[in-house]
């Protein structure tokens, strides 16, 4: 029997549930529909045939990501396309881009309300705007609201056949039961003069051991491995500890234990409207276009209608990029999620993927193999996690001091007491002797973050919710920024 191994042996794909709270009653659910995103975005390499655009030259990376987005959009398990959540009106508004490192060319529709697919349509309105127009207008990044729903139509209605076409439907049919559900309960307690949120408190898990409470002695202090630097978030824990050779370990500077083993789910009534986890999305890279990226997002529940989130915005939501466009050199793709409007005055997925990939292109030192925990993933492997301890080149360091620095100590300055941001960043890099290596890294503010992968050495895709116990039991006992960092080397 041929694998996808063979079909597929040089096609990389990773996707995100949105970084927020994914509770126990969720997690199976998730895990399950990331694995079928992965799954959609080989089955479409393995084809053979790509991905034509208008001038026929294939791009099978951004056909990737956006076919495994398309998965994602389609479950109600997950906050973009069917299952949105609602706003203020009770309607579905959603947002979503999509970007190929190749030419950066990018499209992306905001606040559209009938479309069943709205990465679909964000790639047709890339595809648009890679051609020359007759009269020399510049053509559209982004549409919105009906004039993203009379593109689409009139799209749908072409006879040009080189991708799949965005299909339009009746605004109602989006609405999930779940959504419906989620609605009525929060804009019952919005219009209730009595209710009073609780203090902001993401608690979905609960400590099987006083070792993982923060007033126990031990809380933060596990032994690194000697071939990692201090400064690292990762270290082993002693034997005696209830972590598992099969769970994920991985400890922050501030303290905290964030770990992929399944939770203790606790009252839901203790939720507040910021545990709703939102924006979905993929990484790819390919041999023949490169690296591609994308982003959807049903955005905030009980959002103003109109509302437009990081998923339609440049830079914000997505980015993918090659040194000097070429698909040959180092490359980065990054998928977002968070809260919209810090994401969005941050430029967070422009800046993060800028900088990574100046910091992996000007770095001459080739990543080092460090001895890291295993993920606890879907189909019960180990991933080893690689790290570099190269300093302010490395991928890590870059991505703490984006997410400390710049996005959660700048924001907190003006009252935001737990800025929320997760991102999905692939990158390729090349060494000294002008070996490439791909890998997968993930960071978030939050106290959870749903990620999936495939690749040639993982064919089966793999799944897994991170989670960190510290920010879900004592965000709101502290000032000081909980970031989870994690790679995998693919």
């Amino acid at each position: 029997m041929t694998t996808m191994h063979n079909r597929c042996p040089d096609a990389y794909i990773a996707v995100h549930g949105g970084a927020g709270v994914h509770g126990q009653a969720v997690d199976k659910d998730v895990r399950r529909v990331l694995r079928q995103a992965c799954s959609r975005a080989m089955g479409v390499v393995s084809n053979a045939n790509g991905d034509h655009d208008v001038e026929g030259e294939l791009f099978p990376s951004l056909a990737m990501v956006e076919s495994a987005t398309t998965v994602l959009e389609d479950d109600p398990a997950l906050n973009a396309g069917y299952g949105s959540s609602l706003t203020l009106d009770g309607t579905v508004e959603c947002d979503a881009a999509i970007m190929a490192g190749k030419g950066q060319r990018f499209g992306s529709v905001g606040s559209v309300p009938d479309v069943k697919n709205p990465v679909t349509l964000a790639r047709a309105i890339l595809e648009y705007s890679s051609k020359a127009d007759k009269l020399g207008r510049v053509p559209p990044l982004t549409l919105v609201s009906q004039g993203a729903s009379s593109f689409a139509k009139r799209v749908s209605q072409s006879s040009s056949t080189t991708s799949p076409k965005p299909e339009l439907v009746s605004p109602p049919s989006l609405i999930s039961p779940n959504a419906k559900a989620q609605y009525d309960k929060w804009k019952a307690r919005l219009e209730d003069p009595a209710y009073h949120p609780p203090p902001l408190s993401l608690s979905t898990y609960t400590p099987r051991s006083p070792l993982l409470s923060p007033r126990s002695p031990h809380f933060g202090t596990f032994p690194v491995s000697p071939s990692v630097s201090e400064s690292s978030y990762f270290g082993s824990p002693p034997p005696d500890t209830p972590l598992s050779p099969g769970s994920s370990f991985a400890q922050h500077p501030n303290g905290g234990t964030p770990t992929s083993e399944a939770p203790s789910s606790v009252e839901s009534d203790t939720s507040t409207l910021h545990d709703i986890q939102d924006t979905v999305g993929a990484v790819a890279w390919h041999p023949r276009d490169g690296a591609a990226a994308s982003v959807s997002s049903g955005g905030l529940l009980l959002k103003l209608p109109g509302r437009m989130g990081e998923a339609a915005v440049y830079g914000a939501g997505c980015w993918a990029q090659h040194e000097a466009d070429n698909i040959a050199n180092p490359s980065v793709a990054c998928s977002v999620s968070g809260t919209g409007e810090y994401i969005m005055r941050a430029s967070l997925a422009r800046v993060v993927g800028e900088r990574v990939l100046e910091g992996i292109k000007t770095s001459s030192t080739t990543p080092k193999a460090g001895v890291f925990p295993d993920l606890n993933v879907e189909d019960g492997d180990d991933e080893d996690e690689d790290i570099d301890d190269d300093g302010s080149t490395d991928p890590h360091h870059i991505l703490q001091t984006i997410l400390e620095k710049d996005f959660w100590e700048e924001f907190q300055k003006e009252g935001e007491p737990n800025p929320s941001a997760g991102v999905l960043l692939l990158t390729r890099e090349i060494d000294e002797e002008g070996k490439a290596s791909v890998r997968l890294w993930c960071a978030f503010t939050t106290p959870t973050m749903a990620i999936a992968y495939a690749s040639p050495n993982h064919p089966k895709p793999k799944a897994v919710v991170l989670r960190h116990p510290d920010v879900c039991n004592s965000r709101h006992l502290s000032d000081k920024p909980r970031i989870f960092i994690t790679a995998i080397p693919l």
